[in-house]
Order: C-alpha cells, then structure tokens, then sequence
C-alpha cells in the first residue's frame, strides 16, 4: 500500500522546549485514505498519554489539559480548554 494503515498510532516526543516531563500541543490531525479528517468516538477511551497530563502534579487537580483535547478538533488555539 502507498498509505500506512493499522488500528494505533504512537507518537513518541524525545525533546521539549525545557519541560522534562510535558509537551504543549493543541492539537493532533489524522486523515484517513480519501484525504478526510479521522474522527475519534471516544477520545477519553482512545487516546493515552504517560504521563496522562499536569495533573498529576500534587498542585494541579483539575487542568483542563488533557489528552483528549488533542482530538476535539480545535486545533488553532490558546483556550486552554482545547490544548
């Protein structure tokens, strides 16, 4: 085949601008064979992250960066509701 195919697509970051543990992205695009965005179902179930986000640090509880919002499809912003 001329286009790669399979069911997961790992994304391994080996550097950041200064952070050792986390990397700001808003957004992450997949399109499929015809050219057409790739939607997820359930980005809460499909996609993972290690570590999962900033909350996991005792002075964040409730960050609303999290791994989902990669995919939520709003990918030209700094609300940090979609980053």
């Amino acid at each position: 085949p001329t286009l790669p195919r399979g069911r997961c697509l790992v994304f391994n970051c080996v550097s950041t601008w200064g952070d050792e543990n986390f990397v700001g992205l808003a957004g992450i695009e997949v399109f499929d064979g015809r050219g057409f965005p790739v939607i997820l179902k359930e980005p809460l179930k499909q996609v993972l992250a290690d570590p999962h986000s900033i909350n996991i640090l005792p002075e964040y509880q409730h960050d609303p960066r999290t791994p989902d919002k990669l995919f939520d499809q709003v990918n030209l912003t700094r609300d940090d509701l979609h980053v």
